[in-house]
Protein backbone atom coordinates (compact mmCIF):
# COMPACT_ATOMS: atom_id res chain seq x y z
CA UNK A 1 0.00 0.00 0.00
CA UNK A 2 1.38 3.67 -0.84
CA UNK A 3 0.74 6.40 1.62
CA UNK A 4 -2.17 7.81 0.06
CA UNK A 5 -4.31 4.75 1.56
CA UNK A 6 -3.09 5.00 5.03
CA UNK A 7 -3.68 8.36 5.41
CA UNK A 8 -6.93 9.35 7.47
CA UNK A 9 -9.30 11.99 5.89
CA UNK A 10 -8.51 15.64 6.72
CA UNK A 11 -11.35 18.17 9.08
CA UNK A 12 -10.64 21.78 9.55
CA UNK A 13 -12.67 23.64 11.88
CA UNK A 14 -13.36 27.22 11.54
CA UNK A 15 -15.36 29.74 12.83
CA UNK A 16 -18.55 31.59 11.41
CA UNK A 17 -21.74 32.79 12.24
CA UNK A 18 -25.17 31.36 11.20
CA UNK A 19 -28.30 34.12 11.94
CA UNK A 20 -26.37 36.29 14.11
CA UNK A 21 -25.20 32.89 16.27
CA UNK A 22 -21.56 31.66 16.57
CA UNK A 23 -21.20 28.26 14.85
CA UNK A 24 -18.10 26.30 14.44
CA UNK A 25 -17.75 25.14 10.47
CA UNK A 26 -16.44 21.50 10.03
CA UNK A 27 -15.14 21.50 6.71
CA UNK A 28 -14.03 18.08 5.57
CA UNK A 29 -14.25 15.71 2.15
CA UNK A 30 -17.07 13.80 1.72
CA UNK A 31 -16.86 10.97 3.59
CA UNK A 32 -19.76 8.53 4.90
CA UNK A 33 -17.53 7.67 8.16
CA UNK A 34 -16.89 11.24 9.10
CA UNK A 35 -20.52 12.07 8.23
CA UNK A 36 -21.96 9.29 11.24
CA UNK A 37 -19.63 10.24 13.43
CA UNK A 38 -20.91 14.06 12.81
CA UNK A 39 -24.03 13.24 13.04
CA UNK A 40 -23.62 10.86 16.58
CA UNK A 41 -22.28 14.41 18.30
CA UNK A 42 -25.28 16.19 20.15
CA UNK A 43 -26.09 19.93 18.97
CA UNK A 44 -24.59 19.12 15.10
CA UNK A 45 -26.18 20.32 12.12
CA UNK A 46 -26.49 20.49 8.66
CA UNK A 47 -27.34 23.57 6.73
CA UNK A 48 -26.76 23.96 2.55
CA UNK A 49 -24.67 27.21 2.99
CA UNK A 50 -22.34 26.30 5.77
CA UNK A 51 -22.58 22.57 5.65
CA UNK A 52 -21.65 20.90 8.74
CA UNK A 53 -21.53 22.92 11.85
CA UNK A 54 -22.18 22.82 15.64
CA UNK A 55 -23.65 25.89 17.18
CA UNK A 56 -20.68 28.01 19.23
CA UNK A 57 -22.51 27.09 22.64
CA UNK A 58 -22.95 23.56 21.91
CA UNK A 59 -18.83 23.39 20.77
CA UNK A 60 -17.04 21.00 23.09
CA UNK A 61 -13.25 20.81 21.14
CA UNK A 62 -12.21 18.15 23.85
CA UNK A 63 -15.48 15.55 23.20
CA UNK A 64 -15.48 16.53 19.30
CA UNK A 65 -11.52 15.47 19.15
CA UNK A 66 -12.40 12.32 21.19
CA UNK A 67 -14.71 11.27 18.83
CA UNK A 68 -13.14 12.29 15.40
CA UNK A 69 -9.23 11.97 16.06
CA UNK A 70 -10.53 7.71 15.28
CA UNK A 71 -11.22 8.75 12.19
CA UNK A 72 -10.17 11.99 10.83
CA UNK A 73 -7.04 14.33 11.30
CA UNK A 74 -8.26 17.28 12.86
CA UNK A 75 -7.29 20.68 11.89
CA UNK A 76 -8.77 23.34 15.27
CA UNK A 77 -5.76 25.87 14.78
CA UNK A 78 -8.27 28.45 13.01
CA UNK A 79 -10.41 28.40 16.34
CA UNK A 80 -7.78 29.96 18.42
CA UNK A 81 -9.73 33.19 17.21
CA UNK A 82 -12.62 32.03 18.65
CA UNK A 83 -11.27 33.44 22.65
CA UNK A 84 -11.65 36.75 21.27
CA UNK A 85 -15.08 36.47 19.76
CA UNK A 86 -17.65 38.76 21.37
CA UNK A 87 -19.50 38.54 24.46
CA UNK A 88 -22.18 35.91 24.38
CA UNK A 89 -24.44 38.94 25.77
CA UNK A 90 -24.18 40.81 22.56
CA UNK A 91 -26.07 38.97 20.05
CA UNK A 92 -28.75 38.14 22.63
CA UNK A 93 -28.87 41.87 23.74
CA UNK A 94 -29.21 42.25 19.80
CA UNK A 95 -32.13 39.58 19.68
CA UNK A 96 -34.13 41.71 22.78
CA UNK A 97 -34.11 44.88 21.20
CA UNK A 98 -35.82 42.73 17.69
CA UNK A 99 -33.33 43.76 15.11
CA UNK A 100 -33.68 41.90 11.71
CA UNK A 101 -31.49 39.41 11.16
CA UNK A 102 -29.21 40.88 8.84
CA UNK A 103 -28.86 43.86 11.20
CA UNK A 104 -27.97 41.64 13.74
CA UNK A 105 -24.64 40.14 11.39
CA UNK A 106 -24.21 42.60 10.47
CA UNK A 107 -23.35 44.48 14.03
CA UNK A 108 -21.79 41.26 15.33
CA UNK A 109 -19.41 41.47 12.32
CA UNK A 110 -18.14 45.35 13.33
CA UNK A 111 -18.04 44.05 17.03
CA UNK A 112 -16.03 40.95 16.50
CA UNK A 113 -13.78 43.40 14.23
CA UNK A 114 -14.01 45.51 17.32
CA UNK A 115 -12.82 42.70 19.44
CA UNK A 116 -9.65 41.38 17.38
CA UNK A 117 -8.53 44.93 17.22
CA UNK A 118 -8.51 45.79 21.03
CA UNK A 119 -9.14 42.28 22.49
CA UNK A 120 -6.00 42.35 24.48
CA UNK A 121 -7.93 45.25 26.84
CA UNK A 122 -10.23 44.49 29.54
CA UNK A 123 -13.30 45.28 27.16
Amino acid sequence: MDNKTKQKPHIELTPGFLNGEPIVKINFKFNKGIIETIKAIPGSRWDANHKWYLPGNKFNLPIFLSRLSPVAEVDHSALKAVNSEVPPQYPEMLIRKRYSPNTIKTYMTYMKSFVKEFGERDL
